[in-house]
């Protein structure tokens, strides 16, 4: 049961804004390589941060998700692109949270996923320091969106999630196997913690069995889509079978963290996307509709 939940990691992030091509990298201080608001970054700083990023491959291979051109003094476009947009959402992220008087907390570093990055470890101290702020930063702002009284967040969740269920499921071979946790759950196991140990979903497994809202799972198998609109909300389903194994599904009228973490970072980019952005073209070109950059000439995923 494939699905892609997307939750804030670092490698995620990046690579769903990158697309594709070559730049060669400039020499030379020059003028600001971005503006965010107020906030001017140069291109200096810019350069000597795709410097390292050219030099370290492995590490820029793991965010575009491809490999990188072995050029001397280049790297690919797409990455370009895809780190001046890093830059421009945890700079604007950075400052507006400081604006809300808001503070970066051990989770929130601990959140961005960094470490599962292949060749994070091989990076620059300042560079790694930098990142981990920038992305710190970022989710401590989703944070503080999703702690506001309002509830904006949970009800931008629930407003895309007509059915209000949202689905959990632990996967295994054997209908043994599902009895035995069955009896674990009733005997007041967690649910998650279950998932995470013994579910053979890897994608939902290591998000506590987390598949989202029910409107959302329309290529799952029938059997499974059937139980999980007969569920009751709150009760954990009987073992069932399908193609894939062994389901024990549970419903909740309760977004996920995954289903907040998702909404949250939607409303950072569109509060970036009305802020006043600007990029020298030499890195490519802002698109406010997405709020991301691409590189120069290439056309947007709306255009």
């Amino acid at each position: 049961m494939p699905r892609i939940v997307p939750v804030f990691v670092a490698s995620a992030l990046v690579a769903a804004l990158l697309l594709a091509g070559v730049v060669v990298l400039a020499t030379g201080d020059g003028p600001s390589a971005f503006t965010v608001g107020k906030h001017e970054v140069s291109q200096s700083e810019v350069d000597a941060e795709l410097e390292v990023l050219a030099a370290n491959r492995d590490f820029a291979a793991g965010l575009v998700g491809a490999e990188v051109a072995e050029a001397k003094g280049s790297v690919p476009a797409s990455l370009s692109a895809g780190w001046l947009t890093f830059r421009i959402v945890t700079t604007f992220a950075s400052d507006e949270l400081a604006r809300r008087g808001g503070e970066v907390t051990a989770d929130d570093r601990a959140a961005t996923g960094l470490a599962t990055v292949i060749g994070f470890q091989e990076l620059p101290a300042d560079m790694r320091r930098r990142l981990s702020r920038g992305f710190a930063s970022l989710r401590a702002l989703q944070r503080s969106f999703e702690d506001e009284p309002s509830g904006a967040v949970q009800d931008e969740v629930l407003a895309a999630c007509p059915t209000s269920r949202f689905v959990s499921h632990i996967l295994v071979e054997t209908q043994a196997q599902a009895s035995e946790l069955a009896a674990q759950l009733a005997g007041g196991a967690d649910f998650a913690e279950l998932a995470a140990a013994f579910s053979t979903d890897p994608g939902s497994g290591q998000q506590g069995g987390q598949l989202g809202c029910l409107d959302e799972l329309g290529d799952a198998v029938a059997p499974f889509l059937t139980a999980a609109e007969a569920a009751a909300v709150g009760a954990v389903t009987d073992p069932v079978e399908t193609e894939f194994g062994f389901h024990l599904i549970l419903v909740t009228d309760t977004p996920s963290p995954n289903d907040l973490d998702a909404a949250s970072i939607a409303l950072v980019l569109r509060r970036v996307a009305q802020a006043s952005v600007e990029v020298d073209p030499r890195y490519g070109e802002w698109q406010p509709a997405t709020a991301q950059v691409v590189p120069s000439g290439a056309t947007d995923a709306t255009g």
